[in-house]
């Protein structure tokens, strides 16, 4: 007999870090997309168009997006997260690329730009006809990588308020339960390190908290926030924004630490 779901059980452990983990992989499969994109629109403009796609990526990008594919779906089968993903309006794509549905969450569409993707590497499709395809599903006349941004940043937006969202109903179910006494702990944390708010982008609040949670120890800011974004010595451009962004909010009297 099976045992439970390892992504269950990373639920049960940690609600929190598995939502943050979920959105991770979500801004994974657009950044594939953007890559690819950016590929095949290379081809197009040197007028080698008629490349098919597959040939344009190589080997290893597909295959590894079809593991994180797999890993998303697992994620949304086997967790309660998108119960607490809000919906938004529905969005027609071309025939070729896979449909959204109505009230899905930008997760999805992540999930759905991902799977256009593989899905036109595994019929050959060419440079150009896959060029063709993004723009029209994105409506934006070419300005597709600014229209992947978005999303991302949506992603980003929808995971803190389902975060919210989970807070706020398990605190409503279980307001004597230990694990609320944590988020109250947890709240005051927050509200002392962040004294005239606390920010919405909740890779801020995660950072301000593991360097509020490490000091008098010897560790440097930007170790706790290569740790953070999992970036390697040398290549951590989000860890450095990150902390830069700290840091300017410590100069302005917004966040202690």
């Amino acid at each position: 007999m099976a045992g439970p779901s390892p992504y269950l059980e990373m639920w049960r452990a940690a609600p929190r870090s598995t939502f943050e983990s979920f959105r991770d992989q979500s801004i994974e499969l657009l950044d594939a997309v953007l890559r690819s994109f950016a590929e095949a629109s290379r081809h197009v403009l040197e007028e080698n168009g008629d490349m098919p796609l597959e040939m344009a990526l190589g080997e290893e990008l597909p295959a590894k997006l079809r593991n994180q594919l797999a890993t998303w779906a697992e994620f949304w089968k086997e967790t309660p997260i998108h119960r607490f993903l809000p919906g938004t309006k529905p969005i027609l794509i071309s025939e070729k690329m896979r449909s959204r549905y109505d009230s899905c969450c930008f997760h999805e569409v992540a999930f759905n730009f991902a799977l256009g993707l593989r899905i036109a590497v595994r019929e050959s499709d060419l440079c150009s006809a896959y060029c063709s395809h993004v723009i029209e599903f994105t409506d934006n006349d070419g300005l597709v990588s600014d229209y992947l941004q978005s999303c991302i940043a949506e992603i980003r937006c929808e995971c803190a308020a389902g975060i919210a969202k989970w807070q706020a109903e398990t605190a409503k179910l279980a307001p004597n339960s230990a694990l609320a006494v944590q988020q109250s702990a947890n709240e005051k944390n927050k509200s002392k390190i962040f004294p005239k708010g606390i920010p919405d982008d909740t890779d801020i609040v995660d950072l301000a908290i593991r360097i509020d949670s490490a000091r008098g120890s010897d560790a440097k800011y930007l170790d706790i926030a290569r740790e953070l974004t999992g970036e390697k010595l040398g290549d951590e451009p989000r860890a450095k924004k990150l902390l830069a962004r700290l840091r300017m909010m410590r100069r302005r009297g917004q966040a202690n630490f």
